[in-house]
């Protein structure tokens, strides 16, 4: 089973670290293609900052740039992680110590559970049959107890 799991994360890791890479390629491209806009632009307009629309546009350009270098950024850690994570080799289950068996059954536990168990079961047995026959009592019983019932309401004023 360790060794599916391994071969599951790195296959899982060689797939994260795969689409990494290519995203990797794709930012690369975009920010080559943001910083040669910028820089263009730098190369044109060599005393922009005397004209608003000017800085404008410098100030998107280098916003574009900024946003992309930021995504290169995240994109390349993500890839070094799953690069890490591909060729890692940590077991998922560590064993701390043997499995050992006690030297012999403990039968002071059995015979304290048996008999808890059996006057568990006596008093419970009582129960049920105490309520069974209270409830299969004779009809001259229930008469005697409407009888009581009534005489108590009488008697509270």
């Amino acid at each position: 089973m360790d060794s599916f799991n391994r071969a599951s994360r790195r296959g899982q890791a060689g797939a994260e670290r795969q689409f990494a890479e290519a995203r990797v390629n794709e930012a690369t491209a975009e920010l080559r293609v943001a910083e040669n806009r910028l820089q263009a632009f730098l190369e044109t307009n060599r005393a922009f900052r005397n004209s608003p629309v000017l800085t404008f546009e410098q100030d998107r350009l280098a916003r574009d740039v900024s946003t992309k270098q930021a995504l290169y950024t995240t994109l390349v850690q993500a890839y070094e992680q799953a690069r890490t994570q591909e060729v890692r080799d940590t077991p998922i289950f560590s064993q701390l110590e043997a499995p050992t068996l006690p030297p012999q059954a403990d039968s002071l536990h059995l015979i304290r559970n048996l008999t808890a168990s059996l006057l568990l079961g006596a008093t419970i047995g009582l129960i049920l049959g105490s309520i069974a026959s209270a409830s299969r009592q004779s009809p001259e019983f229930y008469s005697d107890l409407q009888e009581f019932r009534q005489l108590r309401r009488v008697r509270r004023p």
